[in-house]
């Protein structure tokens, strides 16, 4: 049976949540009394089956677990169920010291042991000291996975440079050899060939577009930084994608909500990048939705204020499912698999992300009624933008 003990809190700070799981019910509610006298919100449970129902809907900030809970799961196979989906401290709570008890409980990795009977002081700083430790602990996990996605990163823009100088050099000969093809043809007096080559010529250079600006973004080169108007990125992008659009009869319609949106700082190239990735990523999602008959790419861009602090904003929707999953795409999920499992989609939204949070913008994603939006945010004051592509070269 489980029983909820809240006291009134009249301070700003959200208090802590703390489940007392004991057996005995006297011991829990004087626990909880002792604990609600100093601040915190508790919730107490009688039984290891009991304590992971009130744990998975009440979420407590810590755990005080006695080790022998009777019948049923005792205190550690109770904890090894909860750490199997949450990282929540747990002290442990026992009238039992003996060596054999330590080691059993030592599994779970616990954030302490209090030996029954203790002291209300004693019990609100092992509490302190739990809370403190765990978010230590997670704070250098946080640490920790950000430098993997920075090391992925760097992978992935040496690959990507690797890949674009491999392109780069055959390109080159299919350029030459179609413009030879073109004046041969010329000389011939056979205009249909000469359209041939000229085809070939220019989505040859089209794709020596793309590789530039694919060695440019993974070249580091603070001289790229400077200032520019988002517009300008999105009509260069596009005109690259022309093309292909038409002959996949996808409609596109780009709007600035503002006759004329101020200039960014940015490192251009890894901008005009992001939004290279976000138009072809959102084709390629078009052509796979089979469900959509009406194709479409929407690109909005319009000034906006958020805690006084002035961006431009660019909006994508398209009518493809954009993501793999209609709650979008969370950058750490991408770092438990392995690069070569990652989809083209994938990829281009995962470099497009390290691009934004570079300049201190903001990307997020929303798949709804088969149709995708992407939502970007760029700083437009000064300062940040300047500092943001200093630390990020």
């Amino acid at each position: 049976m489980k029983h909820m003990q809240n006291n009134e809190q009249n301070s700003s700070t959200k208090p802590l949540k703390v489940l007392v799981v004991e057996d005995e019910i006297i011991i829990a509610i004087n626990i909880c009394n002792s604990l609600q006298k100093i601040g915190y919100l508790t919730e107490y449970s009688n039984s290891g089956e009991d304590a992971i129902a009130t744990f998975s809907s009440w979420n407590p900030d810590i755990i005080l677990m006695d080790i022998m809970l009777g019948s049923g799961m005792d205190g550690v196979e109770t904890a090894e169920k909860i750490h199997k989906t949450s990282n929540v401290p747990i002290i442990y709570l026992t009238a039992y010291s003996d060596q054999a008890t330590l080691s059993r409980a030592k599994i779970t990795d616990p954030f302490g042991y209090l030996i029954k009977p203790f002291h209300g002081r004693e019990l609100f700083i092992a509490i302190e000291m739990a809370i403190y430790k765990n978010k230590s602990i997670q704070g250098f996990k946080d640490i920790q996975q950000r430098l993997f996605e920075s090391q992925k990163l760097e992978s992935i823009g040496l690959l990507s440079s690797g890949i674009a100088h491999e392109i780069n050099n055959p390109l080159m000969s299919i350029i030459n050899f179609s413009i030879l093809g073109e004046e041969e043809a010329i000389k011939i007096e056979n205009p249909k060939m000469k359209k041939y080559f000229e085809v070939i010529r220019i989505e040859s250079e089209r794709i020596s577009t793309v590789v530039k600006n694919l060695m440019n973004y993974s070249r580091e080169d603070k001289d790229f930084s400077n200032w520019i108007f988002i517009e300008e990125l999105v009509q260069d992008s596009l005109a690259l994608f022309k093309q292909l659009l038409i002959r996949d009869n996808i409609s596109v319609d780009f709007k600035v909500e503002e006759e004329a949106l101020p200039k960014i700082f940015c490192n251009s190239q890894k901008i005009k990048q992001v939004i290279l990735n976000l138009i072809s990523s959102s084709r390629s999602a078009i052509l796979e939705n089979k469900d959509s008959s009406n194709k479409f790419i929407r690109i909005k861009c319009k000034k906006i204020n958020k805690n006084n602090n002035d961006f431009v904003q660019i909006i994508f929707e398209n009518s493809g499912i954009y993501l793999p999953d209609n709650d979008g795409l969370d950058i750490n999920n991408l770092f438990n698999h392995n690069l070569q499992n990652f989809s083209t989609t994938e990829l281009g939204y995962y470099l497009s992300m390290g691009i934004i949070a570079e300049h201190k913008g903001t990307i997020m994603s929303q798949v709804e009624n088969n149709q995708t939006n992407i939502i970007i945010e760029l700083p437009l004051n000064s300062s940040i933008s300047q500092s943001s592509n200093n630390t990020a070269i």
